[in-house]
């Protein structure tokens, strides 16, 4: 995320204007991470950043080809004092940082991303991960560093394709173009079906690169080309650069993390970018606005500000995660504002002013491996916190704790959430729902090893996300369409005599995650769930006429209602971390039965209507779990939730037995 030099690709000289236009696109980026209700769209400034960089160094590379003196060596031990000083610092930081601040396994992934980082490619370990919009990202201190592993690993490539083009004569605006078009067609068709990949992996986003290296070629190889480098006269200079404006500031201002994205989304920021380099620095917009002084000096120091802004944010997330007021992120904007002036002053400046190439790249070069090999012994549990002394293990470990699928079930399609078996009795009970009904899976599994005789064979039809309702979807969620059809077709078979249903029913008819839209389908229609809407009737009808089908077949179904759902139940908010402490404290929280069935009240009374309407079982988890409060923890110290909502798998297994006379009923 560096946006290359401080040059114009065609003349060579320096564009104070694309300095202000890296300041729009950092802005745009602190201003989405630290008041995202405010700049919804501000990820953009990413999008910006790739076609500013595309522009500067393809035209260095160009140039180079040119004249005869590019040189692989050159390149890349100046990329090396431009990328390596401020990154060391950054990650070193947050190294020391952690290990005052993080749990043992939080530690252990910042070790995970720290070697990540050091060798660019933590946009492919974010990706095996976790999507750049889920919440849990805000805990991940150098989430950030996956657009500058989808930069590097472009820079990897790109001058050697290039050299080769231009060493076999090769018309190298056709080579741009050519792989311009496959990255970007390739964005557009994986989008909707592999959103986390289309964000994260480079094939996917090169396209906006070459937008900028399509405009450098353009500039260094101006003569006998069709199509003018630049718009020309002043009006249509000055009308373009406000189109590159307007493109810009209604994506920050209109976008949000809700839309599949890239896509064809990406395409007005990075157009705007486009345009906003196209016009020169002669048009108003760009000398007036841009090349302004104040605008020039963020953008000077823009690189190590993205290094630096998100480290702190995360962190004060993972301290105090009510630490999200705007006085705070204020605070926090400002220091990392002074931090990155420092490194750009007295890290960046010298070194790279610095004449030196090969002996100043070379030991920049083994610090960073060194820093990775660090990051490394983090994540093999080499190197422990100061919070590993304090007897943590327990909540540590259910948070952590993943029972599902487990090796014992087996897919019996191979669908994008295929169906599982498990089991080898004729008798079947087929479960139907998302990951709040996997999280019965361990207790289901210790049953059927425990009892093989007794038990009946299961079969999940689930998915995390996945509503248990047919033409309920959302478009992060492909994986889930289809999963209710395929069910109850499997659900025709005699020897399915039992149909169990549940889910995180306030997450689709309650307080539904701002990231997602859920809807029913009905058509072209998409209407959404929102509680009291005509989707969210749609949908509950549709459900009940659902399960209407089963019973009248001859099934005995039963429905799941939530179960209790609070953050105070997560088993991370019961430690006090503060900036000062000395220790990592446990404190069990004491929550009333009213707390944490609130939220739930609505749906669940909708939900055993539909169950008397149709002669389906009501299971309510919070008999279970609930007296006049809702324990968090056990006698013994174990935590009974994995996060807000979801119970812990080992409690699950030892404890939770409302599920078990339905898949080993007791002998007649």
């Amino acid at each position: 995320m560096t946006g290359g030099e401080h040059l114009r690709a065609g003349s060579g000289q320096h564009r104070p204007d694309i300095d202000g236009l890296r300041a729009v696109a950092i802005l745009s980026v602190l201003g989405f991470h630290a008041f995202g209700r405010l700049l919804p769209g501000g990820f953009v400034g990413v999008d910006i950043f790739f076609v500013i960089s595309g522009y500067l160094i393809s035209g260095i590379l160009l140039r180079g080809l040119k004249h005869d003196r590019f040189s692989f060596t050159q390149f890349y031990a100046r990329r090396i004092k431009r990328i390596f000083p401020a990154l060391s610092l950054v990650l070193l930081a947050t190294w020391i940082a952690g290990w005052y601040l993080l749990l043992p396994d939080e530690y252990a992934r910042l070790g995970k991303h720290i070697a990540s980082g050091a060798v660019f490619v933590s946009n492919v370990t974010l990706w095996k991960e976790a999507g750049y919009f889920d919440p849990r990202g805000a805990l991940k201190p150098l989430l950030h560093l996956w657009s500058l592993g989808v930069e590097e690993q472009f820079y990897l490539i790109w001058p050697l394709l290039l050299f080769v083009a231009w060493k076999r004569k090769v018309n190298l605006l056709a080579v741009i173009v050519a792989i311009l078009l496959a990255s970007f067609v390739l964005n557009i068709l994986r989008v909707h079906t592999h959103e986390a990949a289309t964000f994260y992996l480079p094939t996917t986003r090169f396209w906006e690169f070459l937008l900028g290296a399509a405009l450098a070629y353009r500039q260094v190889f101006p003569a006998g080309q069709p199509i003018p480098a630049d718009p020309g006269t002043a009006l249509r200079r000055n009308l373009a650069a406000l189109g590159g404006a307007l493109l810009i500031g209604g994506s920050v201002l209109l976008l949000n993390s809700t839309l599949m994205f890239p896509g064809w989304w990406a395409l007005a920021p990075a157009l705007g970018a486009l345009l906003l380099i196209l016009v020169g620095p002669d048009a108003w917009i760009n000398r007036r606005i841009l090349a302004s002084r104040p605008m020039v000096f963020v953008g000077l120091i823009s690189y190590p500000l993205y290094l630096w802004h998100w480290p702190l944010l995360s962190f004060a997330s993972i301290v105090a995660p009510d630490s999200g007021s705007v006085t705070v992120r204020i605070v926090l904007l400002i220091v990392a504002g002074v931090l990155a002036w420092l490194t750009y002053e007295f890290v960046e400046r010298p070194i790279r002013s610095n004449a030196s190439l090969i002996p100043v790249a070379a030991p920049l070069a083994a610090m960073i491996l060194l820093i990775g090999a660090i990051g490394f012994a983090n994540f093999e549990g080499t190197i422990a916190p100061r919070s590993a002394r304090y007897g943590l293990e327990k909540i540590i470990q259910a948070t952590n704790e993943l029972a599902f699928p487990g090796p014992n079930l087996k897919d019996i399609d191979t669908a994008p959430a295929p169906l599982r078996r498990q089991g080898t009795d004729a008798k079947t009970v087929l479960f139907i729902g998302d990951s709040f009904v996997e999280q019965y899976y361990p207790r289901i599994d210790w049953l059927l090893r425990t009892f093989p005789a007794g038990s009946r064979s299961v079969v999940y039809a689930t998915g995390g996300g996945c509503p248990p309702i047919s033409r309920v979807e959302e478009d992060h969620h492909a994986y889930c369409r289809g999963l209710v059809d395929r069910a109850l077709r499997f659900a025709n078979d005699p020897n399915v005599n039992t149909v169990v249903i549940g889910a995180n029913w306030i997450g689709y008819f309650g307080e539904m995650d701002p990231r997602y839209s859920y809807y029913f389908a009905e058509g072209d229609r998409k209407d959404s769930l929102l509680p009291g809407t005509h989707g969210a009737e749609l949908a509950l009808k549709q459900l009940q006429s659902m399960i209407d089908r089963l019973t009248s077949e001859g099934k005995e179904v039963y429905l799941i209602l939530q179960s209790p759902h609070s953050d105070a139940l997560d088993p991370r908010s019961m430690i006090g971390k503060r900036w000062g402490a000395s220790s990592f404290r446990i404190s069990v929280p004491v929550i009333s039965k009213d707390m944490a069935t609130r939220p739930m009240r609505t749906i669940d009374s909708r939900l055993r209507d539909i169950a008397a309407a149709t002669g389906a079982r009501v299971i309510d988890p919070v008999d279970y779990l609930c007296g006049e409060s809702c324990p968090a923890m056990t006698g013994d110290g174990l935590p009974i939730y994995r996060d807000e909502g979801h119970l812990n798998p080992i409690y699950v297994r030892t404890s939770v037995r409302y599920l078990d006379r339905i898949v080993t009923p007791p002998a007649s």
